[in-house]
């Protein structure tokens, strides 16, 4: 390939062929110390650049110190590319034990920046169980946190039996039993990854939307054009999904 014309492009490609002369031997111990303490000094975004550059191994090594750099919101999306280069097994195996070690003292800032973190790679199961935490917390702002999420995670199942005019026919719900209102629920469309995710957190086929809704019709219908509470809702449903025919008045 031909010189570019231009000098600056000229110099960046040295720097490139020169690195990448030097990248096998980037690697032991001191050189992990060395990044270890860049990725934990204030300029650290240089340290964050070379890591899109070097082996998997290397980033995998430094995954506990990425994931702290990742809570800072100006770090964040390169930190996300970074991580992002690491296998799915190896971030399920070890990303969110990482996480969960920190959640006793996270504030709400880290606790949206983690489940960013676990949105972008795709780790659903991950990301609802996070939520799943965040929800029970004693501190609004982080169970603001978990509401914001709702889409990609957990909620009640009376909450999204209760909201179905907002969900896609083609959805399924899947629930945690045993079944009752305040189980663990998701929206999702079967096949997909989300649906995936559900299943992998546990959660099991409960109705598909579009059931759903003609369950909460009949209901209506029989009880001459009455609107069900939420609650009424969620027991009208569940006994359809348990016994396959609809609850009497």
């Amino acid at each position: 390939m031909a010189d570019s014309p231009d000098p600056q492009l000229r110099e960046a490609r040295l720097i490139i062929e020169g690195f990448l002369q030097i990248r096998p031997s980037l690697r032991g111990p001191t050189v992990v110390a060395s990044l270890r303490d860049a990725l934990g000094a204030a300029e650290r975004q240089w340290t964050l650049y070379l890591l899109l550059l070097v082996d998997d191994d290397l980033v995998r090594e430094l995954l506990p110190e990425l994931l702290v750099a990742g809570l800072r919101a100006r770090d964040a999306l390169l930190v996300r590319e970074v991580v992002g280069r690491l296998p799915r097994s190896v971030l399920k195996a070890q990303l969110f034990s990482l996480i969960r070690r920190r959640l006793p003292t996270a504030d709400d800032e880290e606790f949206r920046r983690m489940a960013e973190l676990l949105h972008h790679l795709g780790l659903q199961a991950e990301l609802a169980d996070l939520l799943a935490i965040a929800k029970e917390s004693d501190d609004s702002d982080i169970r603001e946190v978990a509401a914001d999420f709702s889409p990609y995670g957990m909620s009640s199942l009376q909450v999204i039996l209760s909201r179905l005019e907002e969900s896609d026919e083609d959805q399924t719900i899947y629930a945690a039993e045993p079944w009752n209102p305040e189980s663990d629920a998701l929206l999702a469309i079967e096949g997909n990854p989300e649906a995936d995710a559900a299943l992998d957190a546990g959660l099991r086929y409960f109705i598909e939307v579009s059931i759903a809704q003609d369950v909460i019709e009949t209901w209506i219908h029989w009880r001459n054009g009455r609107i069900p509470t939420p609650l009424e809702i969620a027991n009208a449903v569940i006994f359809y999904a348990t016994n396959d025919s609809y609850l009497l008045p």
